[in-house]
């Protein structure tokens, strides 16, 4: 059962419940969430309540949980310290040497790194940052953020006096300089870039970070059960979707429209 079923199932059958069902239900689930989903269920249940007093169903905006300056403040040091890392004022050291563990006849070159200048952490500080900005509705400055960490380059210098080495984003991860899941990354990426951007623009630039190797397994309906608002436009959303797939060449292009159009239309389509 897709996402799209799955809610179509629970509306249909919370639309029959009463105030203490549903209160009961809630209980429950509250009963079964895990300790480290607590604080994210909690604040779910704050951001669908609302004064009655007001004639609209449901809030126009959520409550805002990091203050402008203080956001302001991160962003600036965030900035300042992923711009020293581009230019590698702040690097890793790095040292190499031929792996025989294949076999005498088959070695590889394999370099060991120190990060004595807390680069990775640094930009471990920048991801859950750029997740806590999503999280506040903030999508442009979270954008801004991801972006600069996945175009990041952090250098390593040789201290047998080699070649500088140079390492992605996705390299750090791999190399495990940094602890990030790169799944959870990719879908905080999409949803805040859906969000970023006008209906118009929304399908190409979604696109667009699918090019990169850890985009490329997620599933476009995975994003609508990310972060605290529910997306809006989704059915104009997937048929621009749809129609922009199929003016594309590729694997996955043909995997993701599949998907797609079974998610929006169903067998049907």
């Amino acid at each position: 059962m897709n996402q799209k079923e799955f809610l179509q199932n629970v509306d249909d059958l919370l639309e029959h419940m009463s105030i203490a069902e549903l209160r009961d239900c809630l209980h429950q689930l509250a009963r079964k969430t895990d300790e480290n989903k607590r604080d994210s269920f909690i604040q779910l249940i704050d951001d669908c309540s609302y004064d009655e007093s007001f004639s609209a169903p449901k809030k126009d905006q959520y409550k805002r949980l990091m203050s402008d300056e203080k956001v302001a403040d991160r962003m600036t040091k965030i900035m300042d310290k992923l711009a020293k890392i581009a230019e590698g004022e702040l690097c890793l050291s790095a040292r190499g040497y031929e792996d025989y563990s294949g076999g005498y006849w088959s070695s590889d070159w394999v370099w060991e790194y120190e990060d004595h200048m807390g680069v990775g952490e640094t930009i471990i500080d920048a991801v859950f940052f750029a997740h806590d900005c999503m999280n506040d509705c903030r999508y442009q400055e979270a954008v801004e953020i991801f972006d600069l960490i996945m175009k990041i380059t952090v250098y390593a210098e040789d201290e047998d006096g080699g070649d500088i080495v140079e390492l992605s984003f996705e390299e750090m991860v791999d190399e495990h300089l940094i602890g990030v899941n790169l799944n959870v990354f990719a879908l905080d990426v999409l949803y805040s870039n859906y969000q970023n951007h006008p209906v118009s623009q929304r399908a190409s630039v979604l696109f667009s970070y699918f090019s990169s190797p850890y985009f490329q397994n997620i599933k476009i309906e995975d994003i609508f059960s990310v972060g605290r608002e529910e997306l809006k436009d989704t059915d104009i959303f997937l048929q621009a979707w749809i129609e922009y797939l199929m003016h594309q060449d590729g694997e996955i292009a043909a995997r993701m429209l599949s998907e797609a159009i079974l998610y929006h239309k169903g067998l049907e389509g």
